[in-house]
């Protein structure tokens, strides 16, 4: 495997009609993740993920995140676990 593929990284759900989101990781591996967002938009959920660097503590980027979004953090699940 190559050391881009092990770098880790947060990845950030979005439900938008929940209006919360939540962080997961570190991680180096988004796949499960976005396959599980993928079946939840086909049944027509409003919900998103991204990665986003690690760049500082998870609940500083929680707080700027919803800053600039409106949207609320949770620790609650959102979806499933992969």
């Amino acid at each position: 495997m190559n050391q881009e593929a092990m770098e880790k990284f947060y990845f950030f759900v979005v439900d938008e009609e929940r209006k919360a989101f939540t962080i997961h990781g570190p991680i180096t591996d988004e796949t499960a993740w976005n396959q599980e967002i993928g079946h939840l938009r086909q049944a027509g959920k409003n919900i998103r993920g991204f990665c986003s660097p690690l760049t500082g503590p998870a609940e500083e980027l929680a707080a700027e995140f919803s800053r600039v979004t409106g949207l609320t953090y949770t620790t609650e699940p959102l979806l499933e676990m992969p």
